[in-house]
């Protein structure tokens, strides 16, 4: 039986039972941040406070005026996730990530994560965890955690023989944030027991979060949930979202890979429509968006943004070294201007097998779910032997499912160059993933980005946000 060695360090428990969606106001969070660099990952992490004697276990409280709630579940690659050093533990005979490299502990039967201090509890209807002056004793019929002696770190073995390549789960404290795609500044979450606002909460026993966020913020949004302090891109995920929707949201390995899909795409297709000396030539743009063929206003959406944001970039004197940022900076604050729910997948009609009408954002996730169970199928070896990954822009490291798609998204599909959806082709025949599903693909990124050139050339408000996002990038160093 293969068995992961997990270390739990625990800090003065309280006696308590911790509450939903625990508030924390992170250093540095509060304050106003630089936008991140190009294309956002990750929230900006901080450094935990210093272990409490006392922690204090706070749940989120809504603010006073008009806010908007938003909600959902995270559920991610557990089994990446504990090869990376989080922890798998047991609940109740299922199993649920308690995320944060040896930090949490959790238990699934209602109540959630505490972090003020360095210690982080979680317990479940009251019978998971009793503190007394520094000893644990922890149970949950007995297998969980115990610790008899005086001290507050406990090793315990967990058998880890589900957790086969890409077995998922929820993941319960994932640190939660919640970006503004139009200037890239954390938005509050709600406020703490004394009114303070609050930047950042983790996510619960069950791998959910629920967050108040105000009600003016009318534009999309970036949820961003990850392993606290974790360093690796890939236990971040990303989900562009309506502050107005009243459905809860799943953040999980193809959600979080369709935010970045359509974030990345049109971040690259800027980016070299910024450094291309022929952008307006029709040639040019008929080779590199061919589906101006048949929707000829397409290639005047794209001139019309092209030549705005090139005359910005040239007001301010943008260096081309900082090309890539302002493509980054302007493909958020227009993605922020979407109606998610009215993007359709747009077709040249070539090889086409699905409907106009289908909403493109779905049906991207299920093709990226197609890849990602592909790859499990054949196995990571075998795709890391594959020629194709030559054609990345660096060095591809394969350690988990989705990897291959973000190959795909920063080397095919965030490019104008022509015949990349062909190469797109050749990747999915190799693992034998539906030959449909690359004309979905295609016509979902030819939804995306028709929307935004459309919302660019009619809606005065989104060129201003994309105007004043080309101004910060200039600002900063």
């Amino acid at each position: 039986m293969r068995t992961t060695r997990l270390m739990l360090t625990i800090a003065a428990l309280a006696a308590t039972a911790c509450q939903p969606n625990v508030a924390q106001t992170p250093q540095g969070v509060k304050s106003a941040a630089p936008r991140p660099a190009a294309s956002v990952t990750t929230a900006a992490s901080s450094p935990l406070p210093t272990a409490s004697p006392s922690p204090a276990f706070a749940k989120l409280q809504r603010p006073t005026g008009e806010v908007s709630v938003l909600s959902g579940s995270i559920v991610i690659d557990a089994a990446y996730a504990v090869a990376a050093g989080s922890n798998l533990i047991s609940n109740n005979g299922a199993k649920v990530l308690a995320a944060g490299g040896g930090t949490l502990a959790a238990d699934g039967g209602g109540a959630l994560i505490s972090d003020k201090g360095a210690g982080v509890v979680a317990s479940g209807a009251g019978n998971v965890i009793a503190g007394n002056t520094g000893n644990v004793i922890a149970g949950n019929t007995g297998n969980l955690i115990s610790d008899k002696g005086a001290g507050v770190t406990t090793k315990f073995l967990l058998a880890a023989d589900a957790l086969a390549t890409g077995t998922v789960l929820p993941a319960a404290g994932m640190r939660v944030q919640v970006r503004n795609l139009v200037d890239g500044q954390p938005v509050s979450l709600g406020v703490g027991p004394d009114g303070t606002p609050v930047y950042a909460i983790y996510s619960n026993a069950d791998g959910r979060y629920e967050v108040y966020v105000p009600k003016s913020l009318a534009r999309n949004v970036l949820v961003v949930a990850e392993v606290p302090q974790a360093t690796d891109a890939r236990l971040a995920y990303n989900l562009v979202v309506s502050p107005q929707t009243t459905a809860s949201q799943a953040i999980d390995e193809d959600t979080s890979l369709v935010s970045k899909f359509m974030r990345e795409s049109f971040r690259g297709k800027v980016q070299e429509l910024l450094a291309a000396p022929n952008f307006d030539d029709p040639a040019f743009l008929l080779e590199t968006f061919p589906t101006i063929a048949k929707f000829p206003a397409y290639g005047e959406l794209i001139k019309t943004a092209a030549t705005h944001m090139r005359a910005k970039v040239s007001q301010n004197k943008i260096p081309a070294a900082k090309l890539d940022a302002v493509a980054a900076a302007a493909a958020d604050a227009m993605i922020a201007f979407v109606d998610l729910s009215n993007v359709k997948l747009i077709t040249d009609g070539t090889k086409w097998t699905g409907s106009v009408d289908e909403a493109a954002l779905p049906a991207m996730a299920v093709v990226l779910k197609h890849v990602r169970e592909a790859v499990i199928k054949k196995g990571l070896p075998f795709v890391a032997s594959q020629p194709y990954l030559a054609d990345a822009k660096t060095p591809v490291e394969l350690k988990k499912p989705t990897d291959v798609a973000t190959f795909m998204v920063g080397t095919y599909l965030s490019s104008t160059k022509p015949g990349l959806f062909n190469k797109i082709r050749d990747v999915f025949a190799n693992l034998e993933v539906p030959a449909e599903d690359v004309d979905h693909l295609f016509a979902a990124d030819n939804g995306v980005v028709i929307q935004l050139g459309v919302i660019f050339a009619t809606d005065e408000a989104a060129r201003a946000a994309v105007d004043a996002a080309i101004d910060q990038v200039a600002k900063e160093p």
